[in-house]
């Protein structure tokens, strides 16, 4: 007889049932844990007002904590969307407003593509600086983690190691979401399309699934607008 929990994150695991899957990964290769990111609109933005009602619209407030996963999901789709409201300027935002179309009704889901190229690079940076940030606040590295499991003599099915575990997961999503950023960041800085071709050609073959679409599709095409600016 089987138990199934679902497909779950390992923190879910571990709040629910006491324990943590070390290798969380399901049978197409997603992996379901995630780690929270909190978004913020600066009040010093000139824009704030204006950003304000595009996140009042999604039942949002200025500061939004959103839980990311490795894939395309809800999640990625929902940060990339803040981050572009967040980072825009004047200009993102008559783009924005021209791109959307004519209805009224304005929210943060007119920002789920790219808006322009100097946003996206705006928004690369600020989840690099956002991944960063939040690595710097543990104790410990990835790799310290990963060692102590493997060497570490740390007893099988414990709390201790339970929790090891779900800690090391929060920070594979965020060393996922870095590498991310820097392959777009990299990506971006392409001297022509030629080159942005190549450079996408090893993304496909060295880099996950996702992080080769989002480059296919929302990098390739700010590249190709900006180029025919």
């Amino acid at each position: 007889m089987y138990e199934s929990y679902g497909n779950q994150c390992n923190n879910l695991f571990l709040l629910k049932y006491g324990f943590s899957v070390e290798n969380n990964i399901e049978a197409d290769g997603s992996c379901p844990n995630e780690v929270p990111l909190m978004l913020e609109l600066h009040p010093s933005d000139p824009l704030y007002d204006v950003k304000v009602t595009y996140y009042r619209r999604d039942l949002s407030t200025s500061a939004r904590r959103v839980r990311v996963a490795v894939g395309d999901n809800d999640g990625s789709k929902t940060v990339f969307a803040l981050l572009r409201l967040i980072e825009a300027d004047t200009d993102d935002f008559d783009l924005l407003v021209s791109s959307a179309g004519s209805s009224l009704y304005r929210s943060i889901r007119d920002a789920m593509v790219p808006i322009s190229l100097a946003n996206e690079l705006k928004v690369l940076k600020h989840l690099l600086f956002l991944c960063d940030n939040y690595l710097s606040k543990y104790p410990t590295t990835l790799q310290d983690d990963v060692h102590r499991l493997a060497h570490g003599n740390v007893q099988m099915f414990s709390n201790e190691r339970n929790a090891l575990i779900q800690v090391k997961g929060e920070k594979e999503v965020l060393h996922f979401y870095r590498d991310l950023a820097l392959t777009g960041i990299k990506l971006l800085q392409a001297r022509d399309l030629d080159d942005f071709d190549n450079q996408l050609n090893e993304i496909r073959t060295n880099k996950h699934t996702m992080v080769f679409q989002y480059a296919r599709s929302a990098l390739s095409r700010v590249l190709q607008e900006e180029l025919r600016r």
